[in-house]
């Protein structure tokens, strides 16, 4: 567990693996007195870099007259214990993060399943290598917020053909350790060698395309946001279901691949990406594991960029939930949401009460004279 690096790796960190530090509390203790030095377990080879969710397509709505409603397709991919029956998305409280007037938050109005798969609608043009699959799932929405009755907090799918499973922690169990000369490359032989049916050969070392080229994937899961303006950021926590609809994994308990975290903003193209909404990640990325080619580039019609976006995804965490009904099953949060930045609008806003202030403060020593 230890070796878990993952691109969904940023919250798999010592104290959720349930690794123990010890603390050394007496220089003057003698050594005859001292507790025995307890051997440490052999070291596992690294896991490869996988990712468990990719964005395959996103497309701005047609009809939309403020230009900011966007479709988000995704692909889901499966390397816990079990097949995957269902996907649970909820929105936690790292939506909104660094907004000042937080009623602008992107909302969430819609929910599909596209089929084929990417692209968004009839065309089917998917990722390369990736295996023909229908998406046969269904899709529910929810409403967790009793004060806004029309508002969706979150969605579910499921009911269709299950995610098929690549347990890659029960793969590492089986090669070598790393004092044997174990690596990760025997893991990645190990996967080539139970699942033929990779085309080209799992190689993530070498071809980070071929991650999802595996019979664990599948693609199709949309979602549709509204009010996504630039500097807007949206944090969904997402788990993966068994069949009877309860998590694959939650924090201390099941596979560490069947739960985690989606984040989302929108820039200003050129803009600087920014740093992490939740503790335990690394900060917001455009790469291709994260979208497929340049899908993060919305483009009109002649070419020019018209929107775009960045994503930070982490596994094996849980935010607080943003609506507590969305907690359907009582999961305790295992990160946080860090302390959001000062933004020019809250700094200029800052400095015009201090002002006031000041000035309020100057006419009272007036009025006492």
């Amino acid at each position: 567990m230890k070796y878990l690096k993952t691109f969904c790796k940023y919250s798999i960190n010592l104290a959720k693996v349930g690794l123990s530090v010890g603390i050394f509390v007496g220089a003057a203790v003698s050594p005859a007195f001292a507790d025995p030095e307890v051997p440490q377990p052999p070291e596992k080879p690294p896991l490869p870099t996988v990712f468990c969710f990719r964005f395959t397509d996103i497309k701005q709505s047609t009809g939309d007259p403020q230009n900011n409603r966007f479709e988000f397709e995704f692909e889901s991919l499966n390397w816990s214990n079990q097949p995957a029956s269902g996907i649970d998305l909820s929105f936690n409280k790292g939506t909104g993060f660094g907004e000042v007037i937080k009623k602008q938050t992107p909302s969430l109005v819609d929910a599909s399943v596209d089929k084929n798969g990417r692209a968004i609608g009839e065309d089917y043009t998917p990722p390369l290598g990736n295996q023909v699959k229908t998406n046969d799932w269904s899709v529910a929405t929810r409403n967790s917020n009793p004060n806004k009755p029309s508002q969706k907090t979150g969605v579910l799918w499921s009911g269709g053909t299950p995610i098929s499973k690549i347990d890659l922690l029960a793969i590492q169990m089986t090669v070598p350790f790393v004092s044997q000369g174990g690596t990760t490359q025997h893991i990645i032989n190990q996967v080539n060698a139970l699942y033929p049916s990779f085309n080209p050969d799992f190689n993530p070392v070498a071809d980070p395309e071929t991650i999802d080229n595996g019979p664990n994937v599948l693609d199709g899961f949309v979602f549709t946001l509204d009010n996504f303006d630039v500097g807007k950021v949206v944090s969904f926590n997402w788990l993966l279901l068994k069949e009877d609809k309860t998590p694959i994994g939650s924090p201390g308990s099941g596979n560490p691949f069947g739960f985690g975290t989606i984040n989302l903003t929108r820039i200003n193209p050129g803009d600087p990406l920014p740093g992490p909404v939740l503790g335990g990640n690394t900060g917001f990325s455009q790469s291709s594991t994260l979208f497929y080619n340049d899908i993060f580039k919305i483009k009109d019609e002649h070419g020019n960029v018209v929107a775009e976006f960045a994503g930070e995804f982490g596994v094996s965490q849980i935010a607080p939930f943003k609506f507590v009904n969305d907690n359907r099953f009582q999961l305790k949060p295992d990160t946080y949401i860090m302390p959001e930045p000062l933004t020019i609008l809250g700094a200029s806003t800052a400095l015009g009460f201090g002002t006031f202030f000041k000035r309020k403060l100057s006419n009272k020593g007036n009025n006492n004279r």
